[in-house]
C-alpha cells in the first residue's frame, strides 16, 4: 500500500467533487472523511497503487467511508471509481489524468435494478451497434445477440419475482418485428427465420412461467416447519390477482399481438400452446386454472373476513371464543357465494390456517410453564386454551351440519364432505399435548399437598420422616395418583414399577413396609430394590383426610393396601389377568364409552398381557404363545363359521 505523501500528491478533488455532488453532501463532508485513517489509506491505495476499484458510501453512522469492494447491504446510493487502464494516475492539478483514466458512477442500493438498467441502456445498445461489430463473423454476432437477450430476460424475470410479478421477456430482433409481421400477413411466409425462432423460444418460456403461476395454490404456502395463517391466504389471493392482471396486460401488448399473428400465419407448432396460455389467463378454464376474473371474485369474497381475522389475531386470547361463531358464519357465506372457492381443498386450507393461528396464539398465551411455579395459573391457562380450541371445533361441526341451509331455494346445496381429521390433525395433536401437560400439573397439584405428615410413637417418627422425604425429593421420575378406590390404573402402574429395576417409583400417597437385611421392619416412600421377602404397600385412594382415632377411623375406607411379591412379574401377571382385564372388560364399567375407545383399550390390554406372558416364560426358559383377545366369543364364532 502506498504511503501518503505531503503536499499536492494528496490532491483528490475529482473524487471528492463527484461524491459530494451525486450524494448531495456538504463540501466539508469529504474533507472530514479523508481525515479518517482507513478511508484515507483506501483512497491512496487506489490512486497510487495497483487497486482497481474504490467504493464510497455512507455507513450506519451516516459517515462517508471508502472500501476496496462493494459493501453488502447498502442503505443508500453509493459511488464507485474504477480504473479504465493500467496507466499510472497523475493527481497534480495541472497535469491530472484522473478524469481520463477513471470511470465513475453511482451504485444503487437495489443492485438488480441497476443491472437491468445497465443491460438495457448500455450493454445491449453498445454491443448491438453495427459499428462495434465491424469484422465479426455473422455466427458470432447471432450468438452474442441471443446470449445478450437471454441475459436480459433472466434479469427481467428475477426483477419481477422480487416484486411479486411475472414479467414476460421479449425476444431480440424486435426492431424488425413490425416489418416481419407485415410481410408474413401479405405473403404467408416468414423470411426472417432467426426472428421466428426467437419468438418460438420465448413463447416456450412464457408458457412455463404462466403455468407455474396458474398452478400455484395456498397449499404451497405451508412447509414442514412453517404453518401459514389466514391473513396470508388473503395476501396470496391479492398478489395472485395483481400478478394475473399484469400478465394479462402484457399479453394484450401490441408487440405480443404481432408475434401471435406471425405464429398463426406461418402455422407454427407453438401457436396452439400460445393461444391456450392466453385463454387460461384472460378467459379462465374452471376445471384447470383460476383466471383473472376468478381471482378478483375470490378477493371480493375473502375481504369481509379480513377485519374478523385481524380482530382475532390482535385481540386477547381468552376473548377469542366470542369471535369464532361470526367468523364461521362468514366462511359459510364465502362457501355459498364464491363458486371458485367452493372446493374442498381450498376451504380445508383456510380452516387449517385458522387452526394454525389459534395454536400460535394459545402457545403465546400459555407461555413457558415450569414445575417450580404455582400450578393454579398454568392450569387455568391450559384450560382456557383447550376451551378456545374446542369452541372452534364445535363451531365448525355446528356450521358443517347447517351449511346446506345457506344456499338459496332452488340452488343445489354443496356440503362440507371432507373428513375433519384431515382439517384438524395438527390441532388435535396440540390438544393431546395440552392434555398430557395438564395431567402432569394435576398430579403435581396433588403432590404439593403432602407438606407435613406425622405418625405417633417411636416408630411413627421414622415413618413420618420417610414419608416427608417424598415431598422434599426433587428427583421425582414417576407420580402415581389414585384418587378412586377402583382406579386400577394406579395399582397397575405401581406394580409395573416393580418389574423395572431402573425405574424409581414415587407416590405422594404411598408408603411401603418391608423387612430389611437385619430382619427389621422399615418404611420407605418408594419400592425398595431387591425385596427378599414379601412386602406391604399402603396407597391413598382419595384426597379425604385420614382419621386415625379408633372409633372414627376411615383408614380402611380410603387406603388401598396389599402385598408386594419378591417376584414382581408373577404379581403383575396375576394382577392383569385377575383384576385389570376383568374390571376394564366389564360392560358396566364401559358405559358411555365410544366403541372405538373400547376396542382400542381391549387390544392394548391383551397386548400388554401377551408381553408380560412372554417375559414370564423367558425367565423360566420357556416360549409361551399368548392367545388373542375376544376368546369369550371363540366357541360361538367357530360354531357359526362351521355352519355357514
Amino acid at each position: 500500500m502506498a504511503v501518503a505523501v505531503e503536499g499536492d500528491r494528496e490532491n483528490w478533488d475529482v473524487l471528492g467533487e463527484y461524491t459530494n455532488k451525486t450524494l448531495r453532501l456538504k463540501a466539508d463532508r469529504w474533507t472530514k472523511a479523508v481525515q479518517h485513517d482507513d478511508t484515507r489509506s483506501t483512497l491512496l491505495e487506489f490512486l497510487d497503487s495497483n487497486s482497481e476499484l474504490v467504493v464510497v458510501s455512507l455507513n450506519l453512522s451516516n459517515q462517508l467511508v471508502a472500501t476496496s469492494e462493494v459493501p453488502a447491504g447498502l442503505r443508500t446510493k453509493g459511488v464507485y471509481f474504477l480504473k479504465a487502464c493500467d496507466v499510472p494516475l497523475v493527481r497534480e492539478e495541472d497535469t491530472s489524468n484522473v478524469r481520463d483514466h477513471v470511470i465513475f458512477g453511482d451504485i444503487s442500493p437495489q443492485p438488480l435494478d441497476q443491472l437491468s438498467t445497465l443491460i438495457e441502456e448500455v450493454i445491449i445498445p453498445m454491443l448491438e451497434n453495427p459499428a462495434n461489430r465491424s469484422g465479426w463473423p455473422e455466427m458470432v454476432c447471432e450468438d452474442l445477440s441471443q446470449q445478450l437477450y437471454s441475459l436480459r430476460g433472466t434479469v427481467y424475470r428475477m426483477w419481477g419475482q422480487l416484486r411479486g410479478q411475472t414479467l414476460l421477456p421479449l425476444p431480440f430482433g424486435l426492431d424488425t418485428l413490425e416489418k416481419a409481421e407485415r410481410h408474413a400477413l401479405d405473403t404467408g411466409e416468414m423470411t426472417d427465420s432467426q426472428l421466428k425462432s426467437a419468438i418460438e423460444g420465448v413463447v416456450i418460456k412464457w408458457v412455463h412461467q404462466v403455468e407455474e403461476v396458474l398452478t400455484q395454490d395456498t397449499e404451497d404456502l405451508a412447509a414442514p416447519d412453517y404453518f401459514p395463517k389466514p391473513l396470508e391466504e388473503i395476501t396470496f389471493w391479492s398478489k395472485r390477482r395483481e400478478n394475473l392482471t399484469h400478465i394479462s396486460s402484457q399479453l394484450k401488448d401490441k408487440k405480443v399481438r404481432m408475434m401471435s399473428n406471425i405464429l398463426e400465419v406461418t402455422e407454427s407448432a407453438y401457436y396452439p400452446a400460445f393461444v391456450k396460455m392466453c385463454a387460461d389467463v384472460t378467459m379462465g378454464e374452471l376445471e384447470v386454472y383460476i383466471s383473472v376474473e376468478e381471482s378478483r371474485d375470490i378477493m371480493v369474497h375473502l375481504t369481509p373476513l379480513k377485519p374478523l381475522l385481524e380482530g382475532l389475531e390482535g385481540g386477547e386470547f381468552q376473548d377469542t371464543a366470542l369471535l369464532i361463531p361470526p367468523l364461521m358464519h362468514c366462511i359459510c357465506l364465502l362457501w355459498v357465494s364464491c363458486s371458485a372457492y367452493r372446493k374442498p381443498d381450498r376451504i380445508v386450507t383456510l380452516f387449517k390456517e385458522i387452526a394454525n393461528l389459534l395454536i400460535s396464539m394459545g402457545r403465546t398465551f400459555i407461555g413457558t410453564v415450569g414445575f417450580q411455579a404455582e400450578t393454579t395459573e398454568p392450569l387455568l391457562k391450559i384450560n382456557t386454551c383447550v376451551s378456545v380450541l374446542k369452541c372452534f371445533r364445535d363451531s365448525f361441526q355446528e356450521h358443517r351440519e347447517k351449511v346446506a341451509s345457506y344456499f338459496k331455494e332452488g340452488e343445489k346445496p354443496r356440503r362440507w364432505e371432507f373428513h375433519p381429521n384431515n382439517t384438524f390433525a395438527r390441532m388435535d395433536q396440540f390438544l393431546a399435548r395440552l392434555a398430557n401437560i395438564k395431567e402432569i400439573f394435576d398430579v403435581a397439584k396433588e403432590f404439593l399437598k403432602i407438606e407435613k405428615v406425622e405418625f405417633g410413637g417411636p416408630k411413627g417418627k421414622v415413618l413420618g420422616a420417610n414419608i416427608s422425604a417424598v415431598y422434599r425429593n426433587n428427583e421425582i421420575i414417576v407420580y402415581l395418583d389414585c384418587k378412586n378406590a377402583k382406579d386400577t390404573y394406579g395399582i397397575f402402574y405401581f406394580i409395573y414399577g416393580l418389574t423395572t429395576t431402573s425405574l424409581k417409583v414415587n407416590c405422594g400417597h404411598m408408603v411401603v413396609v418391608s423387612l430389611n437385611l437385619s430382619n427389621q421392619l422399615v418404611a420407605t416412600s418408594e419400592v425398595p430394590a431387591g425385596l427378599r421377602t414379601k412386602g406391604v404397600y399402603f396407597l391413598k385412594a382419595c384426597d379425604v383426610p385420614l382419621v386415625r382415632e379408633e372409633d372414627t377411623s376411615n383408614v380402611r375406607d380410603h387406603v388401598i393396601f396389599g402385598d408386594i411379591s419378591p417376584q414382581p412379574l408373577d404379581q403383575l401377571s396375576t394382577l392383569i389377568e385377575e383384576v385389570i382385564i376383568p374390571m376394564l372388560e366389564n360392560p358396566a364399567n364401559r358405559s358411555g364409552w365410544p366403541e372405538m375407545v373400547c376396542e382400542d383399550l381391549s387390544q392394548q390390554l391383551y397386548s400388554l398381557r401377551g408381553t408380560v406372558y412372554r417375559m414370564w416364560g423367558q425367565l423360566r426358559g420357556q416360549t409361551l404363545l399368548p392367545l388373542p383377545f375376544g376368546l369369550d366369543t371363540l366357541e360361538k364364532a367357530e360354531r357359526h363359521a362351521l355352519d355357514t
